[in-house]
């Protein structure tokens, strides 16, 4: 049997784990999370929570019912809207269960004042036994000590067999530089129609590209480009960066700090580009488009990079490590 470390079978914990929240998502962090526990033979049970619903009381007493059935030695929640903490501790309390939450929303400004009612409720003490996000920014980690003191960064991560990487011949390559996100913001906008127009290089941009169809794309396309929420907050950007590496795109991305202590270096692992600076990135785009063998040792440095150290199940790792660490489990 293969065990994640810290929770061997020596530790209390049993092998079984509820995996809560929107699962039904292929390409969504609970679906990847679930996959990475599959691969360490852990006997992982679904409890589907949806986005977006007025009332949660079915799902709320699902999840009861399927705790006090199934037994688990540990249950993961992501978002769970709906999901309070007064239910969090009724739960813990009637079935002696941890229960934990990994989620990647950046929480930074968080304030329930400002959000709606459902957002993330539960991270106040007496709620989630720990709580895993994504960032480890000095200002996000104020922001959540004000709720809880049981906070620690996970980086988004891939999967080991949906991420693959697809190595292309240089004769198979008919477009330069992909954008795979959605237009969310001025300077996305503003990027797309400036790279669609500019006629020296081969520039497409694909929404919301995951899995098999990003995949798909990197099969033809030499590099691809990250730009975030935000580019300059600490230790904070889009799971993009590294599913992108992963599949085989050169990965042009600004350099936001912490990337350099999680591997990501210029012209080593990745292409660094002034923030928010489209001419810049043109130039990086036209040097690398024409210096493949550059490009390409690039691209297998930042692959080798993430299966290394970025996968899900590196990432479950960190976790269990943490929660015996904590005496979580």
């Amino acid at each position: 049997m293969t065990e994640l470390d810290g929770c061997s079978k020596e530790n209390k914990m049993n092998n079984k784990i509820l995996v809560v929240g929107n699962t039904t998502t292929p390409h969504g962090a609970e679906a990847l999370i679930v996959r990475a526990l599959e691969r360490a033979n852990y006997d992982v049970t679904e409890v589907f929570y949806p986005t977006y619903r007025s009332d949660y009381g079915i799902f709320n007493d699902t999840l009861d019912n399927t705790i006090k059935r199934v037994n688990p030695g540990l249950v993961i929640c992501g978002k769970v809207m709906g999901l309070d903490k007064d239910i969090i501790s009724y739960l813990k309390k009637t079935y002696g269960v941890p229960i934990i939450q990994i989620t990647f929303d950046l929480m930074q400004k968080l304030t329930f004042e400002d959000r709606p009612s459902w957002w993330h409720p539960q991270i106040e003490e007496g709620g989630f036994d720990w709580v895993f996000g994504s960032s480890d920014n000095k200002e996000e980690k104020e922001t959540i000590s004000k709720f809880t003191s049981k906070y620690s960064c996970l980086r988004e991560g891939v999967d080991l067999e949906l991420h693959k990487p697809i190595i292309i011949s240089n004769d198979k390559i008919t477009e330069d530089v992909a954008f795979t996100g959605s237009p969310y913001n001025d300077f996305r906008n503003e990027m797309i129609t400036s790279m669609t127009n500019d006629k020296r290089f081969k520039f497409k941009h694909y929404t919301k590209s995951y899995l098999n169809e990003l995949r798909d794309i990197a099969s033809y396309t030499k590099m691809s480009i990250g730009t975030n929420y935000s580019d300059d907050i600490q230790g904070y950007w889009s799971a993009r960066t590294f599913e992108n590496m992963a599949v085989g795109f050169t990965f042009l991305t600004p350099n936001i700090p912490g990337m350099k202590e999680e591997g990501l270096i210029d012209g080593k692992t990745c292409v660094f580009y002034d923030t928010r600076n489209i001419d810049d990135l043109k130039e990086k785009v036209m040097y690398y488009k024409d210096n493949l063998e550059e490009c390409n040792k690039i691209r297998d440095n930042g692959i080798k990079l993430v299966f290394e150290r970025h996968t899900f199940d590196e990432r479950l790792k960190e976790m269990f490590k943490v929660l015996k660490k904590k005496k979580v489990i």
